[in-house]
């Protein structure tokens, strides 16, 4: 069962590592796109170049965890890579044997498993919003940066409802599902808007902050045995862990008639052979004072 917290005068549902698994650490692997992507975005806000050492917050299966070990450089740079999923970090560990300056722990943003004072840069993409305590979590990433050392993250916008979770809640307000969910009882998600995420790093004890957003699009296509409207839901399962319809414990039959809603009212954003849905992100940035502040 998972478990319901208070959070901000919210009920929301604590984000359970449980709900993945193997098969679904796989397919996301496959179809990370779009997260590789936004990540592509926020390795030029941190400026990461070659020498440094990185925290990848969030790593999943590691891609871009191996993209930012490239560029820091083999010899020069180091990274390391935490997710709060044994599921992922068990399928990251294989490029540990390709890249000799990256490694992978298992670990939670509320309490990271790395020494004060370990990282010049911390990347932390699309996973804020799954963490219950984000005060908390930001106030560790800047226990294990060193002075001057930048926190960059990426989040979906609280302000700018994507189409998916549009969705969702539109068929899970329905009637027939009234016994099952009551909106608002089991949501994981906690996005953030602009003010809020500036006011996070403030009360963290950054400086230098950076808060803006930006587009992206959501893409997915036909394929011989898979239509585009069924690709968007797999990607927003398995990049979720499970939590986007299958941590509300549904029985099977009503999980299916949800799923079968929502895809069908995916369709509605069919251009041609593909599903594009517009998404608006928040990148932050903020820099590790180099005296001492009380917190």
């Amino acid at each position: 069962m998972t478990e319901i917290v208070e959070l901000r005068g919210e009920k929301r549902t604590v984000f359970d590592a449980s709900h993945d698994n193997e098969e679904m650490a796989r397919r996301y692997k496959v179809i990370s796109g779009p997260q590789f992507n936004a990540g592509l975005i926020l390795i030029g806000v941190g400026r990461i170049s070659i020498g440094e050492k990185v925290l990848d917050l969030g790593c999943g299966t590691g891609e871009l965890t191996a993209f930012i070990a490239i560029l820091v450089g083999e010899k020069e740079g180091r990274v390391c890579g935490v997710d709060v999923s044994e599921e992922r970090i068990r399928d990251a560990r294989r490029l540990e044997k390709d890249h000799a300056n990256i490694s992978f722990s298992q670990g939670s943003a509320e309490n990271i498993p790395h020494p004060d004072g370990s990282f010049d840069v911390v990347f932390f993409n699309a996973t804020i919003h799954w963490v219950d305590n984000q005060l908390k979590a930001l106030q560790e990433c800047l226990r294990v940066l060193r002075p001057g050392g930048r926190l960059v993250l990426t989040t979906a916008s609280a302000e700018d409802i994507s189409p998916p979770d549009q969705i969702k809640a539109e068929v899970l307000a329905e009637d027939f599902y009234r016994p099952y969910y009551q909106p608002g009882q089991k949501d994981v998600l906690h996005y953030l808007t602009k003010a809020e995420l500036e006011t996070l790093y403030d009360r963290a004890g950054f400086q230098d902050i950076d808060v803006f957003r930006n587009s992206s699009e959501l893409v997915r296509e036909d394929k011989e045995d898979e239509k585009a409207e069924e690709g968007v839901y797999v990607f927003l399962e398995t990049s979720s862990g499970g939590h986007f319809l299958l941590h509300l414990e549904f029985p099977p039959d009503v999980l299916l008639k949800a799923q079968t809603d929502i895809k069908n009212k995916f369709g509605g954003y069919r251009k041609g052979t593909s599903i594009v849905m517009k998404r608006v992100r928040l990148n932050g940035y903020g820099i590790k004072p180099f005296a001492a502040q009380e917190i």
